[in-house]
């Protein structure tokens, strides 16, 4: 059985929200999942729900690093905070895997502290999973974009790897085979964007392993046009929020749109 720990005081809306996925995941798979943080607070929260003490298990630590806490200087002065206790129930081989909904920088921290890389890859990279328009009828109606903010900068060596990784999970994850990869640049062109994205660009071609396809443009990121999407973190970060922020105003825009003109329509019969 999988054992998962989980971070139940990281996150803007810890730990009701968290503590209310595990019990759900618990119930729709056979997992064992440690619920890291303070034990009456969790337990507070377990009342709500009907749930198996035999897939939950509480791990008490007092402390947690809160959204608006400078990682480093938290880590150091919480030697004990959930999230590094979580990691370390990886690393110490009690669980197979880390979720925590924290801070960016406290989640990457905390795994490069605990948890070893894979050799040869100098930096972890974030991965996102975002649903497209599916055009071109791919295999999968999702695609993966790293990194979204692991690192602001990479080098194109680094570029690479990402994209190594990134398809790897497409296969492994969403079993998608041969999945298509492609670099965010500002031009399709092989020629275009920075002299680092232009060295990554001709690195790609390079990898047997990887179904490279080019570059990509910020318009065709909903397309689907490919499984893995390659950017820095810096640029990534900024495009998965802008979309979030795209999807929330689509919906309230659309709901103004549809008061108006429900209200446009009842006032004919005035």
């Amino acid at each position: 059985m999988i054992s998962i720990a989980v971070d139940a005081m990281g996150g803007d809306n810890a730990p009701r929200e968290i503590v209310h996925g595990a019990v759900l995941a618990s119930k729709a798979n056979p997992v064992r999942i440690f619920l890291v943080g303070d034990e009456s607070t969790i337990k507070d929260e377990l009342k709500q729900h009907d749930y198996s003490s035999d897939s939950l298990e509480i791990i008490h630590t007092p402390d947690s690093i809160s959204m608006d806490e400078l990682p480093i200087k938290a880590m150091v002065n919480k030697p004990n905070a959930s999230i590094l206790v979580a990691a370390s129930l990886v690393s110490d081989g009690k669980a197979d895997a880390l979720v925590s909904a924290g801070s960016t920088g406290s989640v990457v921290l905390s795994a490069a502290k605990h948890i070893s890389r894979i050799p040869s890859v100098k930096r972890s990279a974030i991965a996102t999973v975002y649903p497209t328009l599916n055009e071109f009828k791919r295999d999968d109606h999702l695609a993966l974009m790293v990194d979204v903010g692991a690192n602001v900068e990479s080098s194109a060596k680094e570029l690479v790897q990402f994209a190594i990784m990134g398809s790897t999970y497409v296969t492994k994850v969403r079993g998608v085979g041969s999945p298509k990869s492609a670099l965010l640049n500002m031009g399709e062109e092989e020629t275009k964007g920075s002299e680092k994205m232009q060295t990554a660009y001709r690195m790609l071609k390079e990898v047997p392993s990887l179904n490279f396809s080019g570059n990509i443009e910020g318009k065709d990121i909903l397309r689907g046009m490919v499984d893995v999407i390659v950017t820095e973190g810096f640029v990534g970060n900024i495009v998965i929020k802008t979309l979030e922020g795209t999807a929330m105003a689509a919906s309230h825009l659309g709901k103004l749109a549809f008061r108006a003109r429900f209200s446009w329509k009842l006032g004919l019969f005035f």
